[in-house]
């Protein structure tokens, strides 16, 4: 009696177990048919370009001991280097004033004796290309500029060829996405990231600049999401 009772309950039990793990295998697959799977990846690239123009950024400096003199030298001298400049081909709204201050000097060890007043005028102005640079510097220094403070050169393609960089990082992305998931995974959203890619070189002013310059390195990068 006890035999037949246990034969009917094992069935039932066997029959309960594969309904349930049918039910849940069938669920499992339709979570796993509506879950969308994605892939977050970086792109990034750089482009490394010559320098074609520049900028030229010099000081004019005087010193007097009296004050206003010291500043009516220094307006002086900007007024010959402005005149010389325009009679070169650099027009007056062309040239910047960087900056301009006035000072008095004082020697703390004689007991704060008066050196003088200093007028300090900085400026600046662009070349179109490389080769007016030391044109430019002898005329600046024939017409009474104490320095030449530096050199900014320049690409005049800059954007141009960061739209290139950017157009490499994408391509870098996909080939990642490629050798992930091979041409399973398309492309779904992509975010262009910003990146330190400075458009300019600093260098103080030599002679034999044009053979010292060195190269522009662009960079881009890119966040892109497959699916």
């Amino acid at each position: 009696m006890k035999k037949k009772m246990i034969v009917p309950a094992i069935s039932i039990l066997l029959a309960l177990s594969a309904f349930v793990i049918s039910f849940f295998g069938q669920a499992t697959a339709m979570a796993d048919e509506n879950v969308i799977q994605e892939l977050t990846l970086t792109g990034s690239a750089s482009i490394s370009i010559a320098p074609d123009c520049a900028k030229i950024s010099a000081e004019i400096q005087t010193l007097d001991m009296d004050k206003v003199k010291s500043k009516d030298d220094n307006f002086e001298i900007f007024e010959n280097v402005l005149q010389a400049l325009e009679e070169n081909g650099i027009e007056r709204d062309e040239v910047t004033l960087d900056c301009f201050y006035s000072y008095a000097s004082y020697d703390y060890g004689n007991g704060k004796s008066l050196l003088g007043h200093y007028t300090t005028t900085d400026f600046s102005f662009s070349v179109k290309t490389l080769d007016e640079i030391k044109k430019y510097v002898d005329i600046l220094t024939e017409s009474g500029t104490t320095s030449i403070k530096n050199i900014t050169y320049s690409a005049s393609n800059y954007d141009e060829k960061y739209t290139e960089a950017l157009q490499m990082a994408i391509n870098n992305a996909k080939e990642k996405a490629k050798a992930i998931g091979g041409e399973s995974l398309t492309l779904k959203e992509i975010k262009e990231e910003s990146v330190y890619s400075s458009s300019t070189l600093y260098r103080t002013y030599s002679e034999n600049a044009p053979q010292m310059i060195g190269e522009i390195t662009i960079s881009a990068k890119v966040v892109a999401v497959f699916e």
